[in-house]
């Protein structure tokens, strides 16, 4: 049921009505027992005497708008002393507590179309004009003038409900743009971090390498050995270790070489050291260990240079 709380939801257009004693106002479309607070009105009605309509009075319990309009229209079907295709039927009802209060109106359409023939000034517009029982509690008749009213009335609140959703929108971007905003700088700061971290693990693999190089350059300058020849046996062990293997340290007493590191397979290492020119006596002196993280495996291996072998 229309409840004037939420009329403006779904506004309706004014009525100008004249009634049967000559006099004109302008009504509330969809509360027509209320004067409209506009005094320009498209929709015209007009009024019906009394002795062209039949009115009866039921109490209802509440019900909804679908259930109530086929109560009356069976109530309509009951009382009309019409027949079916020649009656035209409106009502209005009012809520008291737990029941309803539904005035009907019914009428004969032949009859009032010669009635609206015999009103010169309401021919003109007999199209769209508007069939009202008793101006002071309006009873609209359906089948009139009423229907291009309600047409317009359904497309403007189709725009209202249009702009209403597209405020909810404009409103919906203008909270989420801020949470967006920092989430966009939340992630770009994690970017930040992440490249940041990834710069240190850069510069901390270069230093480790750059202090594993002067740990070499050391004890090459502490050798007996000549420079080019301990580079030469440098060149020699890195063409030996397969790209697999990594050497964490190298050490040298003498003619003795100590190599340390992870490799995939430590004993196929062994076996290639082995067979290198110049290689003699190579063992590995410990166990070989699995590293449970990396899972390579851990070496030591020792072996003596041969005097007649750069």
């Amino acid at each position: 049921m229309r409840m004037p709380a939420f009329a403006w939801l779904a506004p309706d257009e004014p009525v100008r009505l004249l009634t049967l004693g000559g006099e004109e106002s302008v009504r509330d479309g969809r509360f027509p027992a209320r004067t409209a607070g506009r005094h320009d009105a498209r929709a015209r009605a007009i009024e019906v005497p009394d002795e062209l309509v039949l009115r009866a009075r039921s109490v209802m319990p509440l019900l909804d708008d679908e259930a109530l309009s086929r109560a009356v229209s069976l109530r309509v079907q009951q009382l009309s002393p019409f027949a079916f295709d020649d009656t035209v039927s409106g009502w209005r009802c009012d809520a008291a507590g737990e029941r309803l209060t539904v005035d009907v109106a019914m009428a004969s359409r032949t009859q009032l179309t010669s009635w609206l023939e015999s009103r010169p000034a309401a021919v003109d517009r007999a199209g769209e004009l508007e069939l009202w029982v008793d101006a002071d509690a309006p009873i609209v008749l359906q089948g009139f003038g009423e229907a291009a009213r309600a047409r317009r009335t359904g497309r403007r609140t189709a725009l209202m409900a249009g702009l209403i959703g597209l405020a909810v929108v404009l409103v919906g971007s203008m909270i989420a743009l801020p949470a967006w905003e920092k989430r966009r700088q939340a992630e770009q700061a994690e970017a930040s971090v992440a490249r940041l971290q990834d710069s240190v693990r850069d510069e901390m693999a270069t230093k480790e390498r750059l202090g594993r190089l002067t740990r070499l350059v050391s004890e090459l300058s502490g050798s007996d050995r000549g420079a080019r020849e301990l580079l030469a046996v440098l060149g020699r062990i890195t063409e030996a270790v397969p790209d697999g293997a990594v050497a964490r340290r190298l050490a040298f007493d003498g003619d003795r070489v100590q190599l340390n590191g992870l490799a995939d397979d430590a004993a196929q290492l062994l076996q290639v050291l082995s067979r290198q020119p110049g290689f003699a006596g190579v063992r590995a002196p410990g166990a070989i260990t699995r590293n449970a993280l990396t899972g390579k495996e851990a070496f030591m291996i020792e072996f003596q240079l041969s005097g007649n072998e750069p």
